[in-house]
């Protein structure tokens, strides 16, 4: 089963706003649903609890593991992990209470909610109310953030902005692979002071969303000639002697037009604009640039922090601020002398 939902006594854990999911399973309601509607109609109102791991030693008594537990399900007593001592829960319940307040005043609103796995894994699909983004010939994309969170010990819980509507476990590889960042919170340590920053850095981000959609839609309608886009790759992405820049800045720009002449900064409506070339750089940033580690794992986690507040974020800001600068005319004002 590609759609990975959890199935307990003949009831799918799924619950879905207006319209049902490609795989008919979960209930489905008339409108968006609020955060006690979703942890309901899913059925997600279940406890997880930490339990001892215990094995037949050599003298056939009973030992307990010294260094990791299971993680139980305690309506079914399902076993969903091994996880280290130190391993910290994230209840269901918390994982919904993550975006109390998010909005400010406005009631957060869940598109999707639902269990995978048996329980293991937990989405949720938030709609960021007020907020869409129309770009280009008629490209809307209504924005959400996607909540998952683990109780088998396999996956941090993470906030993807996406704008993926995500309904099963295909749905929510999509939108994982698609995003360019995303906030994680781990199970161990500090996890409400590690939550709390975790909602600051979200708050952050929609804080600027009504001015980046305005200026993405003025961009959009800027044509950006071949020589403009050069001098714009060449100031995103400075040489230390212009005159002579390194082999690795040459093939940093290289890249970055490349990427502009691709297929996926060419589609109708935005092609050829200041639009698609700052998507070329925030693409480049997000998954090509230089990362440390020792592994893939490690220099993925590197290139996500980097993309998110580390130096790829302040190389984005660098980004947007010069394509406003050179492709963004100044609005018009009308002075009233009295």
């Amino acid at each position: 089963m590609s759609h990975q939902i959890s199935i307990q006594n003949g009831i799918a854990e799924a619950a879905y706003a207006i319209k049902p999911a490609w795989h008919g399973l979960g209930a489905v309601l008339t409108d968006a649903m609020s955060a006690e509607e979703a942890y309901e109609m899913a059925h997600l109102n279940w406890q997880v609890q930490l339990q001892n791991i215990q094995y037949e030693g050599p003298d056939g008594s009973l030992m307990t593991h010294p260094n990791q537990r299971l993680t139980v399900r305690m309506d079914n007593g399902t076993p969903l992990g091994t996880v280290s001592g130190k391993y910290q829960i994230v209840q269901n319940r918390d994982q919904f209470q993550f975006f109390d307040g998010l909005f400010s005043d406005e009631e957060i609103k869940f598109e999707s909610a639902f269990a995978m796995k048996g329980g293991e894994v937990v989405c949720l699909l938030a709609r960021i109310p007020g907020h869409v983004l129309t770009v280009g010939d008629g490209d809307t994309s209504e924005p959400y953030l996607m909540s998952i969170n683990s109780h088998n010990g396999m996956l941090t819980q993470r906030i993807y902005p996406t704008g993926v509507r995500a309904v099963c476990w295909n749905t929510v590889q999509l939108a994982m692979q698609q995003a360019s960042t995303y906030v994680g919170i781990r199970h161990f340590g500090n996890v409400a002071e590690a939550t709390e920053a975790a909602r600051g850095a979200i708050r952050t981000t929609l804080n600027y969303w009504d001015s980046y959609c305005e200026a993405a839609k003025r961009l959009a309608d800027f044509v950006v000639d071949h020589d403009d886009a050069i001098q714009y790759i060449e100031s995103v992405f400075p040489a230390t002697d212009e005159k002579n820049p390194s082999t690795h800045v040459k093939n940093v720009r290289s890249r970055v037009f490349s990427m502009w002449m691709e297929q996926r900064q060419r589609m109708r409506g935005i092609e050829n604009t200041a639009w698609s070339l700052l998507n070329a750089v925030t693409e480049y940033v997000d998954h090509e640039a230089r990362s440390k580690g020792g592994d893939d794992s490690e220099r993925q986690m590197s290139r996500v922090y980097n993309a998110y507040i580390g130096q790829g974020s302040t190389k984005k800001a660098k980004a947007i601020s010069l394509a406003s600068e050179m492709f963004i005319e100044p609005n018009e004002k009308t002075i009233v002398t009295v």
